[in-house]
C-alpha cells in the first residue's frame, strides 16, 4: 500500500509578485539541507516529503534476501515454487523479500536445492523504497551527475 498523497491546490502560490521554490524530499538528506538554506535566505518554498525515513522503509515491509547461485534461472523457479515469492534479477543474482529474515535464512540455506554461492540478508533501505515507488533503481551515477550539476549551478549563482 502506497503513501496517502492528497492533491493541494497550487493556485494561491502562483502569484506574479511572488516566486516559490518547490523542494521535494525535504524531510531528509540533500532536500532538507536545501530547505534550510532557502529558509535562511528567506526564499519562499513549498516543501514536499512523503514521510519519515523509518515509515518509508516500513512501506517495503519485509526483509531482503540476496542470493547468488550456480543457476539463476533454476533458483528463481525454486524460490517461486517453494516459497511462493517472486525473485528479481539484480545483475549479480536474485533478490526477494521475506518476513522474519533472521528466522528464514538458516532454513533457506539448509533446504535450498540449487547450489548457493553467496547469500545475504538486510533490512529495507531508502533505495528499496525508491525501487518500490518508482519501479527502478536509483543509480549512483545518476545521483552523482545530478548532484554535481546542482553544485555547479549553485556556485554560479553565488558568484553573481
Amino acid at each position: 500500500m502506497g503513501p496517502n498523497i492528497q492533491p493541494y491546490p497550487l493556485q494561491p502560490f502562483m502569484d506574479a509578485n511572488n516566486q516559490y521554490a518547490l523542494i521535494t524530499g525535504a524531510s531528509l538528506g540533500i532536500g532538507r539541507e536545501i530547505a534550510r538554506e532557502f529558509a535562511q535566505r528567506k526564499i519562499n518554498t513549498l516543501l514536499v516529503a512523503l514521510d519519515t525515513p523509518e515509515r518509508l522503509k516500513s512501506m517495503v515491509g519485509k526483509d531482503i534476501i540476496s542470493v547468488k547461485t550456480d543457476d539463476t534461472t533454476k533458483a528463481a523457479e525454486e524460490i517461486r515454487l517453494r516459497y511462493q515469492v517472486e525473485a528479481r534479477y539484480d545483475g549479480d543474482g536474485l533478490t526477494f523479500e521475506v518476513d522474519n529474515g533472521e528466522e528464514f535464512l538458516p532454513i533457506f540455506i539448509k533446504e535450498f536445492g540449487t547450489r548457493i554461492v553467496s547469500v545475504s540478508l538486510r533490512h529495507p533501505s531508502l533505495d528499496d523504497v525508491f525501487l518500490k515507488l518508482t519501479g527502478r533503481e536509483m543509480r549512483e551515477e545518476e545521483v552523482s551527475d545530478t548532484f554535481k550539476a546542482m553544485v555547479r549551478q549553485h556556485g554560479r549563482r553565488m558568484r553573481r
